[in-house]
């Protein structure tokens, strides 16, 4: 039995409408105040977390459960400590 890997990317989201990335099981966006489900299409054209997605895929292909945690801002790039725990 082919179990997938479970793989979550902490980074500025990623947009699954862009290049070759998994399917995401879960999008979930992390501000200071709440935790919401977001859509891909949502997010920047050209994130750094989609980049990432899309590399990961490219090894993996469909062996993946896959978690994107949006706990940067798209545009400053930052988070705090309290997003990631």
């Amino acid at each position: 039995m082919n179990k997938k890997i479970k793989i979550a990317v902490l980074d500025d989201g990623v947009n699954s409408d862009l290049f070759n990335t998994p399917i995401i099981n879960l999008n979930i966006k992390i501000n200071e105040k709440n935790l919401c489900c977001i859509n891909g299409s949502e997010l920047p054209v050209k994130s750094h977390g989609t980049i990432c997605a899309a590399i990961i895929n490219k090894f993996l292909k469909n062996d993946i459960f896959f978690v994107s945690l949006k706990i940067l801002d798209s545009k400053t790039k930052k988070g705090n400590v309290n997003q990631l725990v």
